[in-house]
């Protein structure tokens, strides 16, 4: 403060000779007593297109030949300063004997390949694991940073995400080339917003791993994999998962049921008396329970503390587009965590990607005989794999001769590998 009281002095009566000029990166630490004597000029990052533009003119002047995705590759790394481009610039040409192309550019420079980066997207989208195997083959063999591709590929899926939700507006958002966002909209036609947005979550999940491991190739690799294996919604037709829902062109009465799908509020296929009121679907034990035991187990892979709260919950009913979850007396302490609108709103998403419908979330307590959670649904599935185990030894001719025989019983069964 005294030190600006002492510049506001000088200020107030300049010497004629003298023009101040002050540059700061903190301009909300000047008083007002200082700003209201001074023309104040904000300056920003220089667009790339317009960084790209003046390379272009420095280059046709040094009668140097250059790419264009090559010196937007070089503009790009200034970071919207133009003097860091132009000694990019000047560094490239060095090396590239007045010739510059992308791959001059990238070896110069030691960066991730652009067009790498798009195929890493297209094999994650076509749920190819030999594309991305060899991908990371490409990216060590290459010597680029685990840490590096990974951050590109993160702002790559963000760029997908911009493309996706700005539809044509996607120029003002995106400060790519033209080429590179053709291709980034031809993928985002193929994905639904979320399903951008399950893929950014995972790689961010990996990024967050990379700088902690031994060995960044694994990392780099098991999180591609896993990417590659995400659940996707594709005219709202999720083959993972085995869900069809009809198109939306469709008139609901001509959509086929589908036994795998998740039931839901329609006419059953046998004739119904005209003046029969329609009925909700409800969630019967049985095939529906393993559908509730299939999604948890999935959202468990993605989200482990929320997968092992829904574990000890229930499928109660599903009356049209809402979904009743039910958990018993003895877990009445999730009711709290179940009714939170954050934890509501993941699991709609979940919902939307794995069963390719929006739900509303109701929570009840209290048990009932359909009370199956995925806990007790896997308790029972051992105790019949144990019985089947069981008989089958039983049955076995030598064991029954040993019986007879020996006067004997099984006691214990115990099965190696």
């Amino acid at each position: 403060t005294s030190a600006f009281n002492a510049l506001l002095k000088t200020l107030e009566e300049p010497p004629e000779h003298v023009i101040f000029i002050m540059a700061t990166t903190e301009v909300h630490k000047i008083p007002n007593t200082i700003l209201s004597r001074c023309q104040r000029f904000d300056f920003r990052r220089i667009p790339l297109t317009q960084v790209t533009g003046r390379l272009s003119e420095i280059c046709k002047a040094d009668d140097v030949t250059a790419a264009e995705d090559a010196l937007w590759m070089i503009a790009r790394q200034g970071e919207g300063s133009l003097r860091d481009a132009q000694s990019l610039l000047d560094q490239v040409i060095t090396f590239s004997n007045k010739e510059i192309t992308l791959d001059k550019v990238i070896e110069v420079l030691g960066l991730t390949d652009r067009r790498l980066l798009v195929e890493t997207i297209e094999a994650l989208v076509e749920r190819s694991t030999d594309r991305v195997v060899d991908i990371v083959v490409r990216v060590f063999k290459a010597g680029y940073d685990s840490r590096v591709f990974s951050q590109d590929l993160l702002e790559q899926l963000k760029n997908l995400l911009m493309v996706k939700v700005s539809g044509k507006r996607y120029n003002e958002v995106v400060d790519l080339p033209q080429v590179e966002i053709d291709q980034l909209k031809k993928i985002a036609d193929t994905l639904t917003a979320e399903d951008i947005h399950l893929l950014f979550d995972m790689a961010l999940k990996g990024a967050e791993d990379l700088p902690r491991a031994q060995d960044p190739r694994i990392v780099l690799e098991m999180m591609l994999l896993r990417m590659s294996a995400a659940p996707r919604i594709q005219n709202l037709l999720n083959l993972k998962a085995g869900v069809a829902v009809a198109p939306t062109t469709q008139a609901p009465s001509h959509a086929a049921p589908n036994q795998s799908a998740p039931p839901q509020n329609v006419a059953p296929q046998q004739s119904a008396p005209a003046n029969a009121a329609p009925q909700a679907a409800t969630m019967a034990p049985g095939s529906d329970s393993e559908k509730w035991l299939s999604l948890v187990q999935r959202i468990k892979k993605v989200n482990g503390v929320m997968g092992a709260q829904l574990n000890n919950t229930f499928l109660k009913s599903l009356d049209g587009k809402t979904l009743t979850i039910g958990i018993p007396k003895a877990n009445q302490f999730l009711v709290d965590r179940l009714q939170d609108n954050e934890f509501q709103k993941k699991l709609r998403n979940y919902l939307r990607t794995y069963w390719g419908q929006d739900f509303q979330i109701q929570v009840e307590t209290g048990d009932s005989q359909s009370a199956a959670t995925p806990v007790k649904l896997k308790e029972q599935k051992q105790q019949e794999r144990q019985a089947e185990v069981r008989k089958q030894v039983e049955d076995h001719p030598l064991v029954r001769s040993a019986s007879e025989v020996f006067k004997t019983k099984i006691t214990a069964i115990k099965e190696t590998k």
